[in-house]
């Protein structure tokens, strides 16, 4: 099937090139209107930086995987325990990229803390597909609940259909199940 765009010709719009000479603008062929997705809002969980507050350690790794997937970037840890977690990007060796964020638990409510970050990517990052390793159970079963909840018998076929519809995110059948 042919792309229907518009491509006007002189008779459509006469261009009148005895001003400055610029061409005006107008969209030929304009693009389809994007879905949001639910997972938009993942770009802006690392958006307070230093100081942000998580309600505890569990949460931020869970955030970090929904910010990671959505800016399309893999991490590791270098630290991970009860009172610190330092994240850094995957490719800090192989490219040389230097974005971390460093959290620390605060004592009196057990509370994650960012402590420390720099959430600029010199990397061109490496796009995570279905085979995300981070993006496990804890993570899906807290987004499909829901939907689980509301119809307990669905399936793992239509969990894989929404996670890519409501959410842009590429998840195997066996993750899914």
């Amino acid at each position: 099937m042919f792309n229907q765009c518009f491509i006007p010709s002189s008779s459509d719009h006469p261009i009148d090139f005895s001003g400055d000479g610029s061409i005006p603008d107008f969209d030929v062929c304009p693009s389809p209107k994007k879905k949001p997705l639910l997972s938009d809002q993942w770009a802006s969980i690392m958006k307070d930086g230093v100081g942000q507050e998580f309600m505890g350690g569990v949460e931020f790794r869970s955030e970090q995987i929904k910010y990671a997937t959505h800016k399309g970037f893999n991490f590791k840890y270098t630290k991970n325990d009860n009172k610190y977690i330092n994240v850094v990007c995957s490719e800090l060796d192989s490219q040389g990229c230097d974005w971390f964020i460093r959290a620390k638990c605060k004592p009196i409510n057990t509370h994650f803390v960012v402590s420390a970050g720099n959430l600029i990517h010199k990397c061109v990052g490496n796009l995570i597909g279905p085979e995300n390793n981070r993006f496990g159970h804890n993570v899906l079963s807290n987004l499909v609940v829901q939907n689980i909840v509301s119809d307990p018998t669905i399936g793992a076929s239509d969990i894989v259909k929404l996670m890519k519809d409501e959410y842009g995110v590429d998840i195997t059948y066996w993750k899914a199940r």
